[in-house]
This record gives structure tokens, sequence and C-alpha cells, in this order.
């Protein structure tokens, strides 16, 4: 999944949709981490901790 949430930096957006975009593009990485370190065989939970320390 290569989709980003454009919003252009110097612009007048209101502070909650940056916020959200920014969040938005945060859980996909940490989703895409989880699939990583799932698939080398950790658990769920060793998958979900070690995404999280990576961010």
């Amino acid at each position: 999944m290569n989709h980003q949430i454009l919003i252009p930096r110097r612009s007048h957006n209101p502070g909650w949709l940056v916020r959200l975009a920014r969040w938005i593009g945060k859980q996909r990485k940490l989703y895409e981490l989880r699939r990583f370190y799932r698939g080398l065989g950790h658990s769920r939970a060793e998958a979900r901790q070690k995404a999280e320390l990576t961010l």
C-alpha cells in the first residue's frame, strides 16, 4: 500500500485534520511493521510491542 493523504504543509488546514492525517500515517506504519514482525515468526503481542518500539 503506497497511498498517502496529501495535505499541503503551508496551508490553513484545521489542526484536527493535520493531526488526523498524521495519526493515520502512524497507524499505517505500525500495521506494516506488525506484518513484518509476524512474518519473522513473532507472536501477535511480540509483533505489536516490537512495532511500537521501532517507531
